[in-house]
């Protein structure tokens, strides 16, 4: 279980390097954080992948 939580910690770490999601939340408009949201998402995917 332990080594299952360490993954998920680490990418949510990685997921944060994007200051949009790690500070505070300053956008009004939902869809748009969910939007960026999905594009830093992708984005720290990607470079997991490459």
């Amino acid at each position: 279980m332990s080594s299952i939580q360490v993954k998920v910690e680490h990418s949510i770490g990685g997921f944060k390097r994007y200051r949009f999601l790690s500070d505070r939340l300053r956008c009004r408009d939902f869809h748009l954080y969910d939007l960026v949201a999905e594009v830093c998402a992708g984005l720290w995917n990607f470079t997991l992948t490459h």
